[in-house]
């Protein structure tokens, strides 16, 4: 029975969308070609420590839960260790990004050094994901997504309706109209 990677493929786009967006928007910050206040900075902040911490936790589950499985499962027709010399490389960009983070607005090049280590991390990301799913998976399809809101239930497509309001107006708050 192959496992379902669905989340995993889902939480990629996930992560490379965000990351990509968000380094545009911290080059527009630093260029001075995007106004921000004080509260969006601190939107801001708080998005990117989120999302450094998601995509930790996402690769070491990674690490400690699915590759064992496909080794496991694979054995010799599967290398994984070019992936996780990769998740190596993720975490000192995620302390740097977090640390740039928490002083937008209080240190004058926190904004230009932050761009820099999300455009790296972005590229990261691209490169590792992209070997990853070659080796693991394709994309989840709209019917992959409607077969796991089936799955979930009408609790969980309620609890999805719900929460994705409160994330399209902190997508706002930090981006902008889109």
């Amino acid at each position: 029975m192959a496992p379902n990677l669905l989340g995993f493929r889902m939480t990629h786009r996930a992560m490379r969308g965000d990351t990509r967006r968000l380094a545009r928007l911290m080059n527009e910050i630093a260029a001075g070609e995007e106004r921000v206040d004080a509260a969006r900075l601190e939107a801001i902040a708080t998005f990117a420590t989120k999302l450094c911490d998601g995509i930790h936790h996402h690769h070491r589950a990674e690490g400690t839960v699915l590759w064992p499985v496909v080794v496991r499962s694979a054995d010799a027709e599967v290398d994984l260790s070019d992936l996780s010399d990769d998740h190596a490389r993720l975490d000192p960009l995620l302390e740097e990004i977090t640390w740039y983070a928490t002083r937008l607005g209080k240190v004058p090049v926190a904004a230009k050094r932050m761009a820099v280590a999300l455009g790296a991390l972005a590229d990261l990301l691209d490169e590792h994901i992209e070997e990853e799913e070659r080796l693991l998976g394709q994309y989840a399809r709209p019917d992959e997504m409607s077969g796991l809101r089936r799955l979930a239930g009408p609790a969980l497509a309620l609890l999805l309706t719900l929460l994705s309001r409160g994330h399209r107006r902190r997508q706002k708050t930090i981006f902008g109209a889109a």
